[in-house]
C-alpha cells in the first residue's frame, strides 16, 4: 500500500506542517470533494471514541459518536493554510465530541437567527 517513498513524503508533510497522519488524508479528501462538487464548504463525518467517563471503562462494548468536521475549501488559500484550518476544526470537534447532535442543531439554529 505505502512504499518507502510515499511514507517518506507523508513524514515530510507531517514534520513541515505539524499535522497528524489522520489530518493529511482528511485534508486531501476534503480538497478532492470540494473540486468535484464545486462547493467551498465541505463536511466529512468520522467516528470518535466516546468513553469519556471513568464509569464506562469497565463496561463491555464499543462506544462511539460520529462527529462532522466542517471546512471551507477556498481556491484563494494555500495548502498549508488548508492544513491548518482542517487541524483546527478537527481539534475543536474532538474537544466537543460529547455534545449531542441535537444540542449542536439547536446552537446552529440559534446562531443563524442572530441571537
Amino acid at each position: 500500500m505505502f512504499n518507502r517513498k510515499k511514507t517518506h513524503i507523508l513524514k515530510k508533510i507531517n514534520s513541515e506542517n505539524d499535522i497528524s497522519f489522520f489530518n493529511i488524508p482528511l485534508t486531501c479528501f476534503k480538497l478532492i470533494l470540494s473540486k468535484y462538487s464545486n462547493e467551498d464548504e465541505v463536511l466529512v463525518g468520522t467516528p470518535v471514541r466516546a468513553r469519556s467517563t471513568v464509569k464506562l471503562n469497565d463496561t463491555i462494548g464499543y462506544f462511539e459518536n460520529t462527529v462532522v468536521i466542517r471546512s471551507l475549501v477556498s481556491s484563494d488559500i494555500s495548502l498549508k493554510e488548508l492544513f491548518e484550518a482542517v487541524v483546527s476544526n478537527t481539534n475543536d470537534v474532538i474537544i466537543n465530541k460529547n455534545v449531542s447532535f441535537e444540542k449542536n442543531i439547536q446552537f446552529t439554529r440559534f446562531r443563524k437567527r442572530g441571537f
